[in-house]
């Protein structure tokens, strides 16, 4: 398991340029679904109260 690299294959089809692109935009959506979810459940509120 150890001995393979699972992406090394990968990268002889995509650019680096895309899989750059990728990464950003996962945390970007990590982000944003954590925001989204804070202001559903409204924990936001509690949160923002408790900083001040």
């Amino acid at each position: 398991m150890f001995a393979q690299n699972p992406f090394a294959a990968l990268s002889a089809g995509l650019p680096p340029s895309a899989m750059q692109i990728y990464v950003v935009l996962m945390a970007l959506a990590v982000v944003a679904g954590t925001l989204l979810d804070m202001a559903h459940k409204g924990s936001a509120t509690y949160f923002f109260a408790k900083s001040r």
